[in-house]
């Protein structure tokens, strides 16, 4: 999905309307009565794992926590997304 800034669209429909355009006009028009969606920029974090000194270490299980909202998640369990916060966790892949 891809998201547009009405305003631009709306600086758009003022010229169209300047130039006689009526026909790509009506088409705006149409666009601009799209539904919208509340957007928010996409927040990018990175997993740390445990220290050597034990920490993030629970009921004997070794947890990520998150670089954006401190969440914990199973290091056998790792998302791509932060479940707490919906952080993109930016993924090694070596």
């Amino acid at each position: 999905m891809e998201l547009i800034d009405k305003e631009e669209v709306m600086k758009l429909q003022t010229y169209l309307l300047a130039e006689g355009e009526h026909e790509k006009l009506v088409m705006l028009n149409d666009v601009m009565a799209i539904q919208t969606v509340d957007a928010e920029p996409v927040r990018h974090g990175e997993w740390h794992e445990p220290e050597k000194d034990g920490s993030y270490v629970y009921d004997k299980r070794a947890y990520a926590k998150c670089s954006v909202c401190g969440g914990v998640e199973f290091l056998g369990y790792k998302k791509k997304y932060c479940p707490n916060c919906g952080a993109k966790m930016e993924v090694d892949e070596r």
